[in-house]
């Protein structure tokens, strides 16, 4: 009687402690399946940024961005934003962009890298030049296979560097760059302006090969005993004839036809008395 319920107690006990190992095993998956090893991002995109970027901020009203379809080899990347701004520190630079509309394509077969900007201002700077655009609207192509192009509306652009500070102001402009037309430029109501921080001082002008020995001085040039001083050139002036001016022969070659015409005639006359 003893021994049944000794078994008895042994077997509820291995049934106790399975089925506590089976809980204990599926609590330890379950929390393995709750938490995944990796972010699971919807909209954010971490990896799209490169270790230069420092801080990252964007702000849209509305934004529509299309790639990935079979289509994209053809007609490229496309991100569309309405009134949007965008403001992006690197190692480099900063620059901030916005604009009642931007749309760019990217790494299109047709339209290679297109950019559209409505009521647009950007801002570059880096530590080694400053660039400020603004414009009512403009369309930059380039690498379709027409070439490159840009037609802008009341745009201003001004570049400065250390060594110079370019504007230009236009109404309108249009320029082109292909096999065909080869670089084609239509301002209207352009005003440009330049400045050259660094000038020459005029040392450039003086260059050491104007005082060269080798140049006016060189015994090889004027001072050259075989130019002026041979006596077979100028030196022997009291040994050669010189020779005169155009005037001087022809009056030479006159006298001496008229020394002919005497000589003839006299001969006549003396011809005729014998």
């Amino acid at each position: 009687m003893k021994k049944k319920v000794v078994v008895k107690s042994l077997k509820s006990l291995a049934i106790a402690a399975t089925f506590a190992f089976g809980i204990s095993a599926f609590g330890t998956a379950a929390d393995a399946s709750v938490i995944p090893s990796e972010p699971p991002v919807k909209t954010v995109e971490p990896e799209a940024f490169d270790e230069t970027v420092k801080t990252y901020k964007k702000s849209s009203l509305l934004s529509i961005g299309l790639g990935g379809s079979l289509l994209e080899p053809l007609l490229g990347k496309v991100q569309v934003d309405v009134v949007s701004q965008k403001d992006v520190e690197t190692t480099e630079g900063t620059i901030s962009t916005g604009g009642i509309v931007q749309a760019d394509i990217t790494d299109s077969m047709l339209l290679g890298n297109t950019h559209v900007g409505v009521a647009e201002k950007t801002s570059i700077k880096t530590d080694d030049y400053t660039y400020d655009y603004s414009g009512l609207a403009q369309v930059d192509i380039e690498g379709s296979i027409v070439g490159d192009a840009h037609v802008g509306l009341v745009e201003t652009e001004v570049v400065e560097t250390d060594e110079y500070k370019a504007s230009r102001d236009s109404l309108a402009l249009i320029e082109l760059n292909n096999p065909i037309t080869g670089k084609v430029s239509i301002p209207v109501g352009s005003v440009e302006e330049f400045e050259n921080k660094n000038p020459g001082n005029g040392d450039d002008n003086e260059d050491p090969g104007d005082d060269d020995p080798g140049n006016n001085d060189d015994p090889g040039n004027n001072d050259d005993p075989g130019n002026n001083d041979d006596p077979g050139n100028g030196g022997g002036d009291d040994e050669l004839p010189v020779t005169g001016s155009a005037m001087d022969s022809t009056l030479l070659v006159i006298a001496s036809l008229f020394l002919m015409a005497a000589g003839f005639v006299v001969r006549k006359l003396n011809f005729k008395r014998a």
